[in-house]
């Protein structure tokens, strides 16, 4: 007897990004995984077929036409392509009137099921509850929720790499380079407000055996993968085993036959020197840094987020382990999270720089993700949480991708401690130190003033953000076009409309809310001795500042000869090449690292070499400072 088999169809589109001119995808993971344990069935491989995973931001009418009797379509949601995948499904029902739309993923809420998006909703891990479903489907008994328990041997999930799920794949697409999604562990033991990530896989974290993630990893250097993303919400965790696949990392990152250019690991969230001593082992060409991820400063916001920080000593030596490791550090921040105020803010920041983050950090503005705990109606009660809707906050622009309709996403525009007009300025007081200090203008000037004149970075700050509120110079023009374009996105939630641009800037209409703090990176370079100026004359109003020192900060930043913007706030260079490496003597009054008054002479040359400038092309990531190397000599 013949058995008809059904169709189904799985959907996790993603942008494409853009690498040095090759356009790379990620490999679909989260339904790889629900097919490779699906197919390990009889019962599902007689009953069901599955044609294609699609994993690109397409032309719906192009998807629709190559899919035949769709019987169920599964979608894998999240912030990247949840209003894709719902624009895709309109076309979908208007071919097959009677397809099963399934969703599943972070991004699936209960106005999904109100506005009639999908007809299933699987709450938990999907690979079960996905199977369960099938099997429901043959019964002609679908049920509208699907949340069974959590997996609790995870040794009973194969490998979509391992089965060969992604090999048609990849041959289809012989000029692109993949991104890896790795899982070693699945599960969150915090339960962060903000986050959706506890709230969906619950406390306890399980482990994938470990010689499957070795065999994945292997995998990995027979494809053309160029990145990897380590998925665990806390590698690190398992000291030992962590620092294992640490080295097998390195191993595949720097195999000869490799093409793997950098892995992202997401650490365990109190970071310790276990961290550091993971990112030394991945290597420092390879590694993306540690993320030592504080949200605010404020002890009263952190109460509320139900998020403990470590201490602020502890901090300070992390920090320094990861300088002595030559290991890149970076902080996160968010903005405006419940109870910080306008004041607790800049504090905080002030407070980064005084345990020693000088080199990166990220300003995200507070995202209420539809299964956070901070958008839950007592929350928003609570807080006095106001709420946009804003388009394409995180968007990475590709010619490759369909980009007709936006996504969207819910963020805080205000509190009850912090105003609509508070949480701009803010913003923008984070708009100073991530241009001004930590891509190094003012490092230097800053810190002689906090260890030389007991002038605290606050202080310090406070007076360079009045002088670019009110100042008339070309940085000034750029910081207040730049919090006109802050304060337009934060009431309408796009940049339609608003015509506001630089020469150096991409234009608006095409970029993202999350890099408006970028946008002047490039403005900020080409008019660096106005920025030297202002800080000049700000530290002189708190005493005197000895020559030398102003000559060191006119020797923070690289000799690029121009400097232009890119996508996701990335930059373009051109540097001289001939003198790039060449570097320059000059001698201080000061012991740049211990402050104390002892003339010192240094080597000064560019923190990157020409090797990593020539291999990756013209294009920076935002995050990559071009400050120079101060080398006692």
């Amino acid at each position: 007897m013949t058995v008809t088999k059904q169709n189904v169809y799985l959907f996790q589109c993603q942008y494409a990004i853009d690498v040095r001119g090759v356009t790379n995808y990620y490999l679909p993971y989260s339904i790889g995984c629900l097919y490779a344990y699906a197919k390990q069935f009889a019962d599902i491989r007689q009953n069901f077929n599955f044609p294609e995973l699609f994993f690109k931001r397409e032309d719906p009418a192009t998807v629709v036409a190559r899919m035949e009797d769709a019987h169920i379509c599964g979608f894998s949601n999240y912030v990247w392509n949840e209003q894709y995948h719902i624009e895709l499904i309109r076309c979908i029902r208007e071919k097959f009137p009677d397809v099963v739309i399934v969703f599943g993923g972070p991004q699936v809420g209960q106005d999904n099921v109100d506005n009639n998006d999908c007809d299933v909703w699987i709450q938990q891990e999907g690979e079960r509850n996905f199977v369960n479903l099938l099997r429901d489907s043959l019964a002609e008994d679908i049920k509208p929720i699907y949340d069974g328990e959590r997996i609790d041997d995870l040794v009973d999930l194969p490998s979509p790499y391992l089965t060969g799920v992604f090999d048609d794949i990849i041959a289809a697409h012989p000029d692109n380079v993949f991104s890896m999604t790795l899982e070693t562990n699945r599960g969150c033991p915090f339960m962060c407000t903000f986050c959706d990530w506890g709230s969906l896989t619950y406390a306890k974290i399980k482990k994938h055996d470990l010689e499957k993630v070795v065999s994945e990893l292997d995998w990995s250097i027979r494809n053309p993968i160029g990145y990897i993303w380590v998925a665990d919400a806390n590698f690190g965790v398992f000291r030992q085993r962590d620092i294992a696949i640490a080295h097998m990392l390195n191993y595949v990152c720097t195999h000869p036959e490799s093409g793997i250019d950098a892995v992202n690991v997401q650490y365990y969230k109190n970071s310790t020197e276990t961290a550091v001593e993971i990112a030394k082992i991945i290597g420092k060409e390879h590694s993306r840094g540690i993320t030592l991820s504080v949200q605010s400063m404020t002890t009263e916001v952190l109460e509320a987020i139900k998020r403990t920080n470590m201490d602020l000593n502890d901090l300070n030596d992390l920090i320094a382990k990861t300088n002595e490791a030559g290991v890149l550090c970076y902080s996160e921040v968010i903005l405006p999270l419940p109870l910080e105020t306008l004041d607790s803010w800049k504090t905080g920041l002030a407070e980064l720089l005084e345990c020693g983050q000088h080199s990166s950090i990220e300003m995200w503005k507070a995202q209420l993700l539809k299964n956070s705990e901070m958008t839950s109606g007592d929350s928003v009660e609570k807080y006095g949480i106001e709420q946009l809707t804003v388009s394409d906050y995180s968007y990475y622009q590709s010619e490759e991708d369909w980009n007709e309709i936006p996504e969207k996403i819910n963020i805080i525009s205000a509190t009850n401690t912090m105003s609509s007009e508070e949480v701009t300025k803010a913003y923008m007081y984070g708009w100073m130190i991530i241009n001004l200090h930590t891509q190094g203008y003012l490092q230097i000037l800053a810190k002689y003033c906090r260890n030389v004149l007991n002038v605290s970075y606050r202080q310090f700050y406070d007076k360079v953000y009045a002088e670019l509120m009110d100042g008339t110079t070309e940085i000034s023009d750029a910081f207040n076009s730049t919090m006109r374009i802050e304060q337009y996105y934060m009431k309408h939630g796009d940049f339609k409309g608003h015509q506001e641009t630089e020469s150096e800037n991409e234009d608006l209409a095409s970029g993202a809310g999350h890099f408006i703090a970028s946008r002047d990176l490039a403005t900020v370079f080409n008019r660096k001795n106005t920025v030297y100026e202002i800080g000049e004359r700000i530290a002189s109003t708190f005493g005197h500042v000895d020559p030398t020192i102003i000559k060191a900060t006119r020797h923070s930043l690289a000799d690029i000869e121009n400097m232009g913007m890119g996508a996701a706030g990335s930059r373009t260079v051109t540097v001289n090449q001939e003198t790039w490496e060449q570097g320059v003597t000059i001698d201080v009054a000061y012991d740049l690292d211990t402050w104390e008054h002892t003339p010192t002479s240094y080597l000064v040359k560019p923190s990157i070499p020409l090797s990593t400038i020539l291999e990756v092309g013209a294009m920076h990531h935002r995050r990559q400072g071009f400050k120079n190397l101060f080398i006692k000599t």
